[in-house]
């Protein structure tokens, strides 16, 4: 990713701005918000790494209300996304290392498994074989928690994993623990 320019950081910050308006006063305007999702997907999905992983899904079955509210989440995760990255410095590989240092801190984001995996990849202090392990075991807690299963059944499935991930660093640990809990 090349450099952002500063007509593109102001046009962010603007953007910030405006959302973050948009988002206290019309909240729960499915209307508004959908139109503000798309504007922030659409003009950031290429240029902020994992800007619309792990976001919810409207259903044609949902009510007016349950739209609203998935939409109200949706831009409240892509607004912190874009001021996260904001935050460091308009940089995508400063971002990965901001959600990890931000996790080692008490912070729990919400990533998806692909901006976890994304993030344990570019970890620069662990090695190679440590990556394939820690990633082979998001693997194999991904399809738990997209099983077809009780969630009794995936939380009994699931608690080696704990066991597991309680004998890594804190580091590791932080961004692999949410993940366990994205149980359906």
């Amino acid at each position: 990713m090349q450099d952002i320019d500063d007509i593109t950081k102001l046009m962010i910050d603007e953007d910030l701005v405006h959302s973050r308006q948009l988002w206290n006063e019309y909240g729960n305007d499915a209307k508004r918000m959908s139109g503000l999702f798309d504007m922030l997907i659409l003009r950031y999905k290429d240029m902020v790494d994992g800007i619309a992983d792990g976001l919810d899904v409207i259903s044609s079955f949902d009510t007016s209300e349950q739209k609203a509210d998935v939409y109200k989440n949706n831009v409240h995760k892509l607004i912190i996304r874009l001021e996260a990255f904001k935050d460091c410095g308009y940089s995508n590989e400063s971002l990965a290392r901001h959600y990890v240092n931000e996790g080692v801190h008490g912070t729990v984001y919400d990533l998806s498994f692909n901006e976890t995996r994304d993030i344990i990849n570019k970890m620069e202090d662990i090695s190679k074989e440590e990556k394939e392990e820690i990633i082979g075991k998001i693997d194999e807690i991904e399809s738990i928690t997209n099983s077809v299963n009780t969630k009794k059944n995936k939380w009994y499935a699931l608690r080696p994993y704990l066991m597991w991930v309680s004998g890594k660093e804190v580091n590791i640990a932080m961004l692999v623990l949410p993940l366990i809990m994205k149980i359906n």
